[in-house]
């Protein structure tokens, strides 16, 4: 989990330092704002503990929207472009620790079974490339 707790802090520094109202991510990518991304992260963690629960107790997987990511994606942040920064941050850091201690408390077959495949942002991937997309932008 070291790895994605590393890249979740440099992530974080990223958003907190950026002006709130100016898009991040380079062109290519959705035009989000520090708080965009930090609703992302919320509705992500908190998806992803919601889905590990739902196959823990039903022993099968979980059925997602049905919706593309980026549709998925875009209407979410749509939705959440009344919170403030600070709200959104919040959101974010509270769904993480949560996503993380539900990871943490798996065992080692409910992880190969199923947190693993939820395993992204626990590792650090979904992270990194999200600064990559603001990596990208500042080039």
């Amino acid at each position: 989990m070291g790895e994605g707790d590393a890249a979740w802090a440099a992530l974080c520094a990223v958003l907190d330092a950026a002006d709130p109202d100016v898009p991040l991510h380079d062109p290519d990518s959705p035009e989000w704002t520090s708080r965009d991304v930090y609703t992302h992260f919320w509705r992500m963690h908190s998806g992803s503990a919601r889905a590990i629960r739902f196959e823990l107790e039903h022993d099968e997987r979980y059925q997602w929207s049905g919706l593309d990511e980026n549709e998925l994606n875009e209407r979410n942040v749509a939705e959440d472009r009344a919170l403030s920064l600070d709200e959104a941050r919040r959101r974010a850091v509270e769904a993480r620790a949560d996503y993380r201690t539900l990871m943490a408390g798996l065992s080692d077959e409910a992880f190969e079974s199923i947190g693993r495949r939820h395993g992204d942002d626990l590792f650090g991937g979904h992270y990194r490339g999200h600064l990559d997309y603001i990596e990208a932008a500042r080039d």
